[in-house]
């Protein structure tokens, strides 16, 4: 979609038992991004999603943000920020609990926040 209007998506009708695959990429008046690295679950008996061999779970918030986010996890992992453009703007590590970011001094605009652990990394979009 060309144009971000919610931070949520509504899929449409999933078959149970069946593994699916996406990724992404941000498209806008400066060009394209790279495509993000290819994600997927796996449904189960009752469609309920359920992840294979998942070692990260993370949350972020306040999405959109102002100065400071929170990045809430239950392990220590490593973060990293970029931009829509796919250039990495910061990198660091997280606590489990919570890891406050300050973010005051990036431009308003589309973020992404990866959060990788042993096994697996996860992504997920903030706005500034």
């Amino acid at each position: 979609d060309t144009i971000v209007s919610s931070l949520d998506f509504q899929l449409p009708h999933l078959e149970k038992n069946t593994k699916y695959y996406w990724r992404v990429c941000g498209v806008n008046t400066e060009g394209e991004s790279r495509w993000s690295d290819v994600w997927s679950f796996t449904t189960g008996t009752s469609a309920d999603v359920h992840a294979s061999n998942e070692d990260v779970s993370f949350s972020c918030y306040p999405n959109p943000t102002s100065s400071e986010m929170t990045i809430t996890s239950p392990s220590p992992s490593s973060f990293t920020i970029s931009n829509a453009a796919g250039q990495e703007i910061r990198k660091g590590l997280t606590m489990a609990g919570q890891t406050r970011i300050d973010v005051s001094a990036l431009p308003s605009g589309v973020y992404f926040v990866r959060v990788t652990g042993e096994k697996q990394a996860k992504m997920i979009q903030i706005l500034r």
